[in-house]
């Protein structure tokens, strides 16, 4: 049987929809990668840091995501639900192939995005910045199976938890507005995955970054199971083994960013859905 193709609603917000989110998001994408080179600042400084050039500098490196956020979206929103229609409605399989298609689309100009905000860091800093960065039409590299894994959990908030979550709050408030209950069901989704996330994207961040930049040095290489330990137990536990404060933070960053794409987008996915000419 032939895949019907997403409906055109579908496919101008994701074309449209996606590129001014992704941008407009870029300090936050900014200030988590910042985030997983620094754990002695707070959420504040780092975004403090983010602006220190001038508000635009906030944005370094945006463009990068902004123009793969044109495929990357029509892949987050209209090639999700032709999987869905190819997996027989599952939104768990769709979500799955649509996390694999975003890394295919989005991993190399986010890692370079990333690349360049560590480099604007290192030369406030005065250390070394990566010379080589990631090239953003190659989809492969330092970090790609973790970009795979926070894609599945960064997506599902929308894709799979939203409805639950609605479903829930129906039950304790049903005398809510079907719209409000929406967007709260995607807020509390989005919040939720994004907090699952977090660990996972600040040590793509760091994967893509310090360890890029150590293995540009030479030296010996510690392996990534080993360098990812050392770098989950000095960024989120204190010398004497209890959860450090910088835990609390990287959530708030990463909530703030991620729930903030999707919700963002799925309202405006539903807003052309219901408004489009008929």
């Amino acid at each position: 049987m032939p895949v019907k193709l997403p409906d055109p609603p579908y496919i101008a917000a994701g074309a449209i929809g996606g590129p001014l989110v992704i941008y407009g998001v870029t300090p936050m994408r900014n200030a988590l990668t910042l985030g997983a080179m620094d754990a002695s600042k707070s959420a504040l400084m780092l975004y403090k840091d983010v602006f220190r050039g001038g508000f635009m500098s906030g944005f370094a490196g945006g463009q990068y995501m902004m123009v793969a956020a044109v495929p990357g979206f029509l892949v987050i929103g209209p090639a999700f639900h032709m999987y869905k229609e190819v997996c027989g409605g599952s939104t768990v399989a769709a979500t799955l192939l649509t996390s694999l298609s975003e890394t295919a689309v989005f991993f190399g100009s986010e890692s370079r995005n990333a690349q360049v905000a560590y480099n604007k860091d290192a030369e406030k800093r005065g250390a070394k910045p990566i010379a080589k960065l990631q090239s953003p039409y190659v989809p492969y590299g330092s970090g790609v199976g973790l970009h795979i894994v926070r894609n599945y959990l960064a997506m599902s908030g929308l894709r799979v938890f939203s409805q639950p979550c609605q479903d829930v709050i129906e039950k304790a408030c049903p005398t809510m507005a079907s719209g409000t209950r929406t967007i709260l069901g995607d807020l509390v989704a989005n919040i939720g995955v994004s907090a699952l996330s977090t660990p996972i994207h600040q040590l793509y961040g760091f994967s893509v970054t310090h360890r890029v930049a150590a293995a540009a040095e030479g030296g010996v290489q510690a392996s990534v199971l080993e360098a990812s330990k050392s770098f989950m137990r000095s960024q989120y536990l204190t010398p004497a083994g209890r959860l450090s404060s910088v835990a609390l933070r990287d959530v708030f960053l990463r909530v703030a960013y991620n729930a903030s794409i999707f919700s963002i987008y799925g309202a405006i996915e539903r807003g052309f859905v219901a408004n489009w000419p008929k």
